[in-house]
């Protein structure tokens, strides 16, 4: 069969009237492998910086799709070229089979970086991510040369997130229709050692990327970093806590003008988690909508949009 790529090809874009932007697809290199991209770009005049968001780590970074897509179309329509991708391992990419893991992450973040500052034609560059895709932003801007960086509730403890996967599926099980034989967290433990690999929300969790995630202190191990940098706490109360708290004091040290801001929400312990909720008879509502609505605003609102950034969360 003669595949039609004029067709394809014209299918591979779109126009945003409302928002007033464009989405297209790209093909980018990440990994040694290809990967696809979706550059947004403002249809009216540019400006800088050009942003790149860092999509998080396992099946968390389907709990955050929306998210990542509300905040590069919402930074597009306020006339920032902004880039959304796959790193290797992911749905998008070209290679869906290779084992991903926070290295592999990092380097597929960096190899992105360098093909979309010329395709942003703008001055400055911004890297913007949530949970762990905040980390792989972090752990990446003083190396990009980053100007302006967003950190949206970023994992600082490696420990403890890795602790928080195998939790998630104890969880899991224990909500479901045989909650007497759900598993322990130590018995994954044990099934990581024996088998190399766990099922955490059908994500095969790696051992190496298990240690990998462990071995993370997002404070001891950032790059100095001097640019803008926004730290958001997403939680139920507006205590800041401690280790959102020692990132913008760990951002400061470097010299970077760090603020840091809380989201308060009921449904904040869901935020990297699965989100949807039964709201009526077989209807299905996002309890997190409001979450990502505020981190869209307070993310504008820092860059100095003020109230260009109500509405944009669509």
């Amino acid at each position: 069969m003669t595949v039609d790529v004029t067709l394809l090809e014209s299918h591979s874009s779109r126009l945003d009237d409302r928002l007033r932007i464009s989405e297209g697809f790209l093909r980018l290199r990440a990994g040694g492998a290809e990967t696809l991209g979706v550059l947004a770009l403002p249809l009216g005049e540019r400006r800088g910086p050009g942003w790149v968001v860092s999509h998080s780590f396992g099946s968390e970074q389907v709990d955050l799709h929306m998210l990542d897509v509300a905040v590069a179309r919402s930074l597009a329509s306020a006339g920032f070229p902004t880039l959304r991708f796959h790193s290797q391992g992911y749905g998008d990419s070209g290679d869906v089979w290779v084992p991903a893991s926070p290295t592999t992450q990092l380097r597929d973040t960096l190899e992105v970086i360098g093909q979309f500052t010329e395709l942003a034609e703008v001055e400055g560059l911004g890297l913007i991510g949530a949970r762990f895709g905040g980390t792989v932003a972090a752990l990446v801007a003083g190396r990009a040369g980053a100007s302006h960086l967003v950190l949206l509730h970023p994992i600082v403890s490696g420990s403890r997130y890795a602790a928080e996967l195998l939790r998630s599926r104890v969880i899991i099980e224990l909500l479901g229709e045989k909650p007497a034989e759900a598993t322990t967290v130590e018995r994954l433990k044990e099934e990581l050692a024996a088998r190399g690999m766990v099922n955490i929300k059908g994500w095969p969790l790696r051992t190496d990327a298990y240690e990998e995630l462990r071995a993370i202190d997002l404070v001891k191990e950032m790059d100095p970093f001097a640019g803008r940098a926004l730290v958001v706490q997403v939680s139920r109360g507006s205590s800041v806590q401690g280790a959102m708290s020692r990132l913008r004091d760990r951002l400061r040290a470097m010299g970077a003008e760090s603020e840091l801001q809380v989201v308060t929400h009921p449904s904040a312990p869901n935020f990297g988690y699965e989100h949807f909720r039964p709201v009526a008879r077989e209807l299905l509502g996002d309890i997190l909508e409001g979450v990502n609505q505020a981190l869209v605003e307070r993310t504008l609102q820092w860059l100095g949009i003020g109230e260009e950034a109500e509405g944009r969360a669509g």
